[in-house]
């Protein structure tokens, strides 16, 4: 388990070593909240592309989803038109279904490639920690990161047809060799 305030210490070292001689400079935390996520940097370097980003928004949004599901909300006595609204629960259903299906394939075989994906979309945190935290390095770790967004993208339709083969074979490749690690 990496500690918070470890971790804010560290950046606030970083962040003195890169700007010596300045007195004044933003706290741990500061710098640790605007750090760009992971997913974004990949997109930044053109590591993925349009069907990885589509797969980490669907993650994103179906994790927030089953999240939001078990939230208490208060009672909202607004007068909603209902004959306006659209099919957005059957699109969040359709959504929740297929990241069920797949991480319901990976977390139950404990793989290190679903908790790549969870702690990068949805923690988003930085890849370095993921890959100390698993035991592997940044290289592999990133690379579980597209490997894990294609196989998303395979197993939920909307990758293109001549790359839905490679992309889960790639998957099944990655955690056979990494299944020793958890």
């Amino acid at each position: 388990m990496i500690d918070i305030k470890q971790a804010w210490r560290d950046a606030e070292e970083r962040f003195a070593l890169a700007h010596v001689g300045t007195d004044i400079g933003p706290t741990g935390a500061t710098i640790i909240k605007h750090r760009k996520s992971p997913v974004t940097c990949l997109i930044e370097s053109g590591a993925i592309g349009p069907e990885e980003l589509q797969a980490a928004q669907e993650i994103y949004r179906a994790a927030m989803s089953i999240a939001g599901g078990v939230s208490v909300m208060p009672i909202n006595y607004d007068r909603v038109d209902v004959s306006m609204r659209g099919d957005g629960r059957a699109i969040s259903a359709d959504l929740v279904n297929s990241y069920r299906q797949w991480a319901n394939h990976w977390s139950g075989r404990q793989s290190p490639l679903f908790q790549i994906v969870w702690h990068c979309v949805i923690d988003e945190t930085p890849i370095a920690q993921i890959a100390r935290r698993l035991g592997i390095n940044q290289r592999t770790a990133q690379r579980g990161l597209i490997i894990g967004l294609r196989d998303y993208a395979a197993r939920s339709g909307f990758a293109p047809n001549r790359l839905l083969i490679s992309w889960k074979a790639a998957a099944e490749r990655f955690y056979r060799r990494k299944a020793r690690l958890t």
